[in-house]
């Protein structure tokens, strides 16, 4: 005989086992491999500087590698010597040597300049100095003797009286105590030490040639 439905036995929901959280293995996951990079080599892709930025330019020029320009003789009375603030031009620094008086006079007009007045003890001392300090032996100074030896006159218009033989005349000379022309030699120069007497002012004939000082 065949037993009923009824009489086989079913197990309950309670009585069935359930896995426990503890008895379960853990998911296990695939690792994924890693990928590795390598640096690209120096040679496979070289850096090539921009030719804008990399580029390193000329050095100038020195100005004190390029020898001295001497002025020109353009007429400006930029000269070639400053004193005080204004422009001197010693002819002698530029080879020019050979002027009668008037002929300086001459020269020192077409610089835009005129010959030096030395109507003041600062700028007598100053350019008798600097005749010695350069070696030349004499200029012509823009000074014109009255035909008594009393009084001399400058290119500024300014006029002054002459003590012979004191300073800055010289005390010696070809006749003696400067100034000593008779009826001639109407015209000033500095000698530098032309009769042993040190850098003295001199009357001398106004036809004779040297170098002379412009002003501006």
């Amino acid at each position: 005989p065949r037993p009923s439905a009824q009489s086989r036995p079913r197990p309950s929901a309670q009585s069935r086992p359930r896995p426990s959280a503890q008895s379960r293995p853990p998911p296990t996951f695939q690792s994924q491999p890693t990928q590795s990079f390598s640096a690209p080599s120096p040679q496979s892709s070289p850096i090539r500087p921009s030719s804008s930025s990399s580029s390193i330019p000329a050095p100038a020029v020195s100005q004190q590698s390029q020898p001295a320009v001497r002025p020109q003789s353009s007429g400006s009375g930029s000269g070639n010597h400053v004193w005080q603030g204004r422009n001197y031009l010693l002819s002698w620094r530029e080879g020019r040597n050979s002027f009668s008086w008037n002929a300086a006079r001459s020269y020192c007009s077409g610089q835009g300049m005129r010959m030096v007045s030395l109507d003041t003890a600062a700028k007598r001392d100053h350019f008798m100095k600097q005749l010695a300090a350069d070696g030349s032996p004499y200029f012509w100074a823009g000074g014109r003797l009255s035909p008594d030896k009393r009084s001399l006159s400058w290119e500024n218009g300014r006029r002054e009286g002459i003590s012979k033989g004191r300073h800055p005349w010289s005390f010696t000379g070809s006749r003696g105590a400067q100034p000593d022309g008779q009826g001639s030699e109407n015209c000033l120069a500095i000698l530098n030490n032309f009769y042993n007497d040190g850098v003295k002012f001199h009357d001398v004939g106004c036809s004779h040639t040297k170098p002379t000082v412009c002003e501006a």
